[in-house]
């Protein structure tokens, strides 16, 4: 019994002795293991930095989604991935993965900028504005990108106001004073629309003459409201319905290249507003209007001559 005994406390002490040797053998698997795990995650990190470097996007989203699965939360990973997916052309993976920065970082201006540039290339203008005016709060450049945004949004107000801000901080400038022209104008049309269309539901018409112009007008109307919606099916639809009874209205063929623009159908778009040109007597508004879109179609064309053409003209008006 003795002897058992002996034995006994001979192995509990032998295993007593073993438990600091064991402790520090996992305590080394896990370094090991962690600076593995790191030395893998720079090396795709910079392998994908590289790719991008000669733009090779593909290539670094693969080394991008190693890194995810490395290490899941990192802020700096998402952004990676969505700059890369944004100069794929894969807009909507881009805006999910800078979201998700954003999320993690709201504070990184970064991550904010490169995600207003996924709302603007796809002419998801509220989100744009949204993004846009909190990185004004930091960013004085972001005040001007306002201006077309709320013009863009048919919210003139909020443009003049924006322009008013710009002049106190820069001073004068030429170009923004023939915006500012521009803009009232615009403001002006659409209130004038406005009120026609409120005249024509108050009152009966008569004439056929007067019952056509009035008509126009609320169609013009109709048009602006829908596409404010950013219902653009139901614009192209009205439009195409309303051009079969005046087939010489540039207002109209302009709001149907609009919404083939936003519906990604951008040579028939390129074709409308060609046809409103052909049209366009005397409203240097709508002409600079036009000239604006062209350029955002042949822009999404990959035709960069074109925009630069067509942005010009519009500058130049």
């Amino acid at each position: 019994m003795k002897i058992f005994r002996g034995i006994t406390y001979m192995v509990l002490f032998f295993f007593l002795g073993l438990l600091p040797v064991m402790a520090q053998k996992e305590e080394d698997d896990a370094a090991v293991t962690s600076e593995t795990v790191e030395s893998d995650f720079q090396q795709h990190f910079f392998e994908a930095l590289k790719e991008r470097a000669i733009e090779n996007y593909g290539k670094a989203i693969d080394h991008l989604l190693e890194c995810k699965m490395l290490d899941a939360d990192n802020g700096a990973v998402d952004y990676e991935l969505g700059i890369n997916y944004l100069s794929a052309g894969l807009f909507e993976d881009a805006e999910n993965y800078l979201l998700a920065a954003v999320e993690k970082e709201p504070e990184n201006r970064w991550y904010s900028e490169a995600l207003f540039k996924v709302y603007k290339a796809q002419n998801k203008t509220d989100e744009a504005i949204y993004t846009a005016e909190k990185l004004a709060k930091t960013k004085d450049a972001f005040k001007e990108s306002l201006v077309y945004l709320y013009s863009k949004n048919s919210d003139y107000e909020k443009a003049l106001a924006q322009l008013d801000t710009l002049d106190q901080l820069y001073g004068h400038s030429d170009d923004r004073e023939q915006l500012r022209v521009n803009l009232k104008a615009m403001q002006k049309r659409k209130t004038q629309i406005e009120e026609d269309v409120e005249e024509l539901e108050a009152t009966e018409v008569d004439t056929g003459e007067e019952e056509a112009i009035d008509a126009i007008e609320k169609l013009e109307l109709d048009l602006m409201r829908l596409n404010d919606a950013k219902q653009y099916t139901k614009v192209l639809e009205l439009a195409e319905e309303a051009l079969a009874s005046y087939p010489t209205q540039p207002f109209i063929y302009y709001m149907h290249g609009v919404a083939n623009k936003e519906l990604k159908q951008y040579d028939v778009a390129i074709e409308s507003l060609d046809m409103a040109l052909s049209f366009l007597i005397d409203d240097v508004v709508l002409e600079k209007r036009i000239y604006t879109e062209l350029a955002a179609c042949h822009k999404q064309l990959g035709n960069i001559q074109k925009e630069q053409e067509y942005l010009h003209k519009a500058k130049s008006i």
